[in-house]
């Protein structure tokens, strides 16, 4: 009977000790609460307000005088972009071959044979630049010579054998032929070029 009595006397002090521990902790809990929300509204948060409506301000300011510029810039480019592909598209066929063609006659009077092979395929890819800057359609080379009006290219058959001979170099680049073979080639091909108006007659 009399541990009984000490362990109910036990119990009742733990419970009490625990009771006070947790109201200890509790009210520290609440103290800490109404602290903050006496330093909660004890701020001036009307200046804090304030300087944050400022701070955001200028960011967007300089947000929108970035995006301004960006604008400005973009539509700068687009111009530049547009008047190169204006001044590209004013050069005349002439004006555009007329340094390359003086390349070609360098090859064809060198004394390589293989500088006569590069000759003949730099004139064939003339050819075909030109072909498509004067507005003739077509998957190959080929395709676009068929469509050309034999009026206007006159020497169409001749073309057409130079252009024989160069599909012949461009498979078997080892393969010789002669000079007067290759200075035929060139010779129709500088027909054509002046038969499409991108070579002067005056020019050899």
């Amino acid at each position: 009977m009399e541990n009984k009595t000490v362990d109910i006397i036990i119990v009742v002090v733990i419970f009490f000790l625990a009771v006070g521990l947790l109201g200890s902790f509790f009210a520290s809990i609440t103290g800490g609460y109404i602290n903050f929300i006496s330093w909660f509204y004890g701020r001036n948060w009307r200046l804090w307000y304030i300087v944050s409506a400022i701070i955001v301000g200028m960011l967007n300011i300089a947000l929108l005088a970035a995006m301004v510029w960006i604008i400005k810039r973009y539509n700068h480019l687009r111009l530049e972009v547009a008047r190169e592909e204006t001044e590209s598209s004013m050069i005349s066929p002439e004006q555009d071959l007329q340094g390359d063609w003086q390349d070609i006659q360098a090859l064809m009077a060198s004394d390589n044979p293989s500088d006569w092979n590069m000759a003949i395929l730099r004139a064939d890819a003339e050819l075909d630049d030109l072909l498509r800057r004067l507005g003739y359609e077509g998957e190959t080379i080929a395709d676009r010579i068929k469509i050309v009006n034999p009026i206007t290219l006159k020497s169409i058959d001749r073309l057409w054998s130079a252009h024989r001979l160069r599909n012949t170099i461009a498979h078997d680049p080892l393969q010789k032929y002669t000079r007067e073979m290759l200075t035929h080639a060139i010779q129709s091909y500088e027909i054509a070029f002046k038969e499409l108006g991108a070579l002067h007659e005056a020019e050899t």
